[in-house]
């Protein structure tokens, strides 16, 4: 795969800068015939003029100020680098927090710990992005993302590269209509009920070993997601209960519109912030778990 010269580039973004070969030359340094050699090697290299050249003034071509956008992306972020690297000062670019949301999480939960983030970090720009586990994880092995919100943890054989913190924890409750949860609390249903299940990582035989003990009848299953705003619709309806963690309907319930019966023995979910153990993006996640208040419900 051939490159552009970076040394080239440069002549050409000093030269962009002046309008002149010959004050870039001095900025730089060096020759003005060395400056001249680079750019002519550089438009030779693209097949591309760069310059219109006249005896009264330098104009940059079409692609002489496309070529300009990306050479000052380039330029001022190697002046970040050395920034960071010799002064050990962020650049603008660490106020920036890029995280990875998986499915199956929460958004209540994610809504809680980024707001109490927030109010402490006016400074830092949050941006989410939703995904898969698989997708999100090669995300953030490229150093895309800073960190995963997810209730997965990294696989074996990522826990070189990987770690990870739990952030928060939540129980898994049968949510539904006042009326339904009732006439189970109260044993007056006989009839064997729909059930409506949150897929999590920790799946057991929970419909005969935890759901049916608990409500003393028969579980029929009718559905299972990871999507809990689907759940929390179905969580409305008169027809059957919801498997779902207790934070993903807590504003319902707070408000009297659901009720819901305790699993005993049930596992619980959790909630854990995976980010790589290299990388600049360290302080960054560092401050965020030291500053985030954990949701546990």
């Amino acid at each position: 795969m051939e490159w552009i010269n970076f040394r080239h580039l440069y002549s050409f973004w000093m030269v962009s800068q002046t309008k002149n070969f010959t004050a870039a030359a001095k900025k730089m340094m060096v020759a003005q015939s060395a400056v001249s050699d680079q750019v002519s090697q550089l438009e030779g290299y693209l097949g591309e003029k760069l310059f219109i050249r006249s005896t009264r003034r330098l104009e940059l071509t079409d692609s002489g100020i496309h070529l300009l956008n990306y050479a000052d992306i380039i330029f001022e972020n190697s002046k970040e680098i050395n920034s960071f690297i010799k002064d050990g000062k962020y650049p603008s670019e660490a106020k920036k927090l890029n995280i990875g949301i998986v499915g199956g999480v929460s958004r209540n939960f994610v809504y809680r710990v980024l707001q109490s983030f927030i109010e402490q970090h006016s400074e830092t720009t949050i941006n989410v992005i939703t995904g898969s586990f698989n997708e999100l994880t090669s995300s953030l092995k490229k150093f895309e993302l800073d960190m995963l919100i997810t209730l997965e943890l990294p696989k074996k054989k990522d826990l070189d590269e990987f770690t990870y913190q739990k952030i928060g924890h939540s129980k898994l409750i049968l949510a539904g209509p006042k009326p339904l949860v009732s006439s189970i609390e109260s044993k007056r249903r006989k009839k064997a009920i729909e059930i409506y299940k949150f897929s999590h990582p920790y799946e057991t035989e929970i419909l005969n070993n935890i759901i049916k003990p608990s409500i003393g009848v028969d579980p029929l299953l009718r559905l299972t997601t990871d999507d809990i705003p689907l759940l929390r619709f179905f969580c409305h309806s008169k027809d059957g209960l919801v498997l779902i963690p207790k934070i993903g309907v807590l504003e319902d319930i707070q408000k009297g519109r659901l009720s819901f019966i305790e699993l005993k023995k049930c596992p619980e979910i959790n909630i854990y912030g995976v980010f790589s153990k290299k990388g600049t993006h360290q302080k960054r996640v560092s401050e965020f778990l030291r500053d985030i208040h954990a949701v546990d419900v």
